[in-house]
């Protein structure tokens, strides 16, 4: 049976002899409830990152926050990393900020089974929540072009490299400073994927958890696509809605997401 990229990450931090951050790492991993989303549920919501990502920018203050560390991995190729395999996969270590109750940090990992290798970001990717929150308000006035949504959304995560981390890349990489750009580019690039996954987990049509036979880790699958009410025809034919993509929908004064889509 295949490893989880989880437990790939764990072994190779675990016995790594150089920035003690990798065990760090190492502990985070082992304390995580863990999440898999499998290749179908990953592409429908990268579908909806890439075409609609307005939807997920302007719901972001919508995710719920866990007060401990979660892993989530999906399998699909890292966007950052080239030269991947076409069974790659990819994942995210989540954790509160240790000394800042409003940062959330996040590690990248990727794997490629072509070279039979794990790698993760070196850099932490750094969530402000308060900005979260302010930014998602804000992102209901702005344009819903795709590409514009997506650099906005890359504009609000801060990055962050530790001391030991970039002397290991420096001496690694015999002081090659392109190094550390790259490292930078690879803390942040899957986060506009990890907020789409999360704003998907609050949406009715959304992901939801199925625990299956196993309790080392739960699987993020589809739920059945909600049917629009008579009244949601109304209002989205009044507005010249799309037919699909998530829809924040206000009852008795409080946000509900409902992710439409296609038969």
């Amino acid at each position: 049976m295949r490893k989880l990229l989880c437990d790939r990450l764990y072994e190779v931090c675990a016995a790594s002899k150089l920035a003690p951050e990798h065990l760090e790492i190492a502990g985070l991993v082992k304390e995580a409830r863990r999440y898999v989303v499998e290749e179908g549920p990953a592409s429908a919501v990268r579908e909806e990152l890439d075409q609609r990502c307005w939807t997920i920018e302007s719901n972001v203050d919508l995710i719920e926050w866990s007060a401990d560390p979660v892993w989530i991995e999906w399998h699909l190729p890292s966007r950052a990393v080239e030269r991947q395999g076409l069974k790659a996969r990819t994942g995210c270590l989540i954790s509160p900020h240790p000394e800042h109750e409003e940062l959330i940090a996040v590690v990248t990992a990727w794997e490629d089974p072509e070279t039979d290798s794990v790698h993760h970001s070196y850099s932490t990717a750094l969530i402000d929540l308060e900005r979260l929150h302010e930014h998602a308000h804000m992102a209901r006035k702005y344009s819903k072009v795709s590409d514009d949504s997506f650099e906005r959304l890359i504009s609000l995560i801060g990055i962050t490299l530790s001391d030991g981390f970039r002397d290991e890349l420096v001496l690694r990489h015999k002081g090659n400073v392109g190094i550390i750009e790259r490292t930078m580019r690879l803390g942040t690039a899957e986060i506009p994927f990890l907020l789409a996954l999360l704003v998907t987990r609050q949406a009715q049509g959304g992901l939801m958890v199925d625990w299956g036979q196993t309790d080392t880790h739960g699987s993020f699958v589809l739920s059945p696509s909600p049917e629009k009410t008579f009244f949601e025809r109304i209002e989205d034919k009044l507005w010249n809605a799309p037919q699909t993509g998530i829809f924040r929908r206000v009852k008795s004064r409080k946000a509900l997401l409902k992710w439409y889509r296609a038969a």
